[in-house]
């Protein structure tokens, strides 16, 4: 009994031996002290971007300084998964990065929700009696200059869930709790709504759209082909309320699909689903024949 435990405890202690070995001959992006939760990868041109809300300052392999409570953290990874390049942006409240994509000519778009107002490397102005989320979107050469920045959402609650880059506009969709206010044009028409914003190469905004009914209508993935926009989300919003034509089946939450101009005008819209509860959607495009919503 005593030589099958003291077995054990050697393989135990050898094991967590070559695990810091192997640890110690790698790159591994570390913070001093706390790591919120949320981390993403992806995957660009440029390299493969880690991205992750930060409430650290400079150490081990963090050389960049935090703003506030939270910031986004962003490291450039390279093919042997050392660090190329890391950035932080935030203001003196919290972050979290919900998007990193790549433009034409190798610019970052930088999407992140954030409860700050005008501080750190932020300087759009927020509400400073607003607690809750606002999005802000930067346009950053790939050596951290920051172009542009523009703050979008209202005195309610935002999210972006999904980001598409057509030539050099931006589309941003996902769902709002705001009426028209702080930086946000659109109304809202009861609980929450599907919303759409589309932001031109130089920061404009050029559409700010809200679609939905008088309960919960939560936008989660959008497509865009040629000149026609696909948004897709949940919804349990009756017909006749707000710019909804469908109903959900047997009063759940089913798919509502939306087929938009470039803006941000209806031309058409579906609801989809079954007996139940339906949710997490994602578009895909197949060819000019075929479109796939998934639903879990």
């Amino acid at each position: 009994m005593i030589k099958l435990l003291f077995t054990f405890l050697l393989f135990v202690l050898i094991t967590e031996q070559l695990e810091a070995q192997t640890l110690n001959n790698q790159t591994v992006v570390a913070a001093l002290n706390n790591l919120a939760d949320e981390t993403k990868y992806f995957h660009l041109s440029s390299g493969t971007y880690f991205t992750q809300s930060a409430s650290t300052g400079v150490g081990n392999d963090k050389t960049m300084p935090g703003y506030g409570q939270y910031d986004s953290w962003i490291v450039r990874l390279n093919e042997s998964f050392g660090i190329d390049q890391q950035y932080v942006i935030g203001g003196d409240d919290f972050e979290r990065l919900d998007y990193v994509g790549e433009f034409y000519n190798g610019d970052l778009l930088i999407s992140i929700s954030t409860k700050s107002d005008s501080s750190g490397n932020l300087i759009t102005s927020g509400d400073s009696a607003n607690l809750t989320f606002d999005e802000v979107v930067l346009r950053m050469h790939p050596n951290g200059y920051i172009r542009w920045q523009t703050r979008i959402g209202g005195l309610g609650h935002e999210r972006i869930n999904d980001v598409v880059i057509d030539h050099d506009t931006v589309w941003l969709f996902g769902f709002s709790y705001s009426d028209s206010s702080g930086h946000k044009l659109s109304g809202n028409y009861g609980g929450s709504d599907y919303w759409l914003v589309g932001i031109d190469e130089w920061g404009q905004v050029m559409v700010d759209k809200s679609y939905g009914g008088s309960l919960s209508d939560v936008g989660e993935s959008i497509l865009i082909l040629g000149n026609e926009i696909f948004l897709s989300g949940t919804s349990n919003s009756p017909a006749g309320s707000g710019n909804k034509t469908v109903s959900p089946f047997n009063s759940t939450s089913d798919s509502w699909l939306l087929k938009v101009n470039k803006k941000g005008e209806i031309l058409d819209q579906k609801n989809i689903g079954g007996s139940g509860i339906d949710q997490k959607q994602r578009l895909v495009y197949k060819n000019e024949t075929q479109l796939f919503q998934i639903c879990e």
